[in-house]
């Protein structure tokens, strides 16, 4: 008999931890906030970019389908539950938000997991 190959996958992948997900805070997200912390993650580009997304009101409609105002309520529900901070900068004019990936979760499994770990 021969042994099935492996499917090559291409692309990119993202995590999220099973610590999160079996957390109450997990469990008492709204659909919309999980939906825009998927976004936000899906953004997350590696070391050093955790700190840096930016996810437009604009991004958020056209790439979820998710009117403005529910995605901003998303993105305070996700700021309460501790998740994300956000940072607004910009002019009177045109705001945007840097949106900071901020979770004891992601933060342990990103020290575990990067390459740049001390050693100890």
């Amino acid at each position: 008999m021969s042994r099935k190959k492996r499917q090559q996958l291409n692309g990119r992948f993202m995590t999220i931890e099973h610590e999160l997900l079996r957390s109450d805070t997990w469990r008492a997200l709204t659909a919309s906030a999980v939906r825009a912390y998927i976004a936000i993650r899906a953004k997350y580009a590696g070391p050093g970019t955790a700190d840096n997304i930016i996810l437009t009101y604009e991004e958020a409609e056209t790439t979820m389908g998710m009117s403005s105002a529910t995605f901003g309520r998303a993105l305070r529900e996700l700021r309460n539950a501790g998740l994300i901070t956000i940072t607004p900068v910009g002019s009177a004019k045109r705001w945007t938000n840097i949106i900071s990936i901020r979770s004891s979760f992601f933060d342990r499994a990103h020290r575990l997991s990067s390459p740049y770990r001390s050693q100890q």
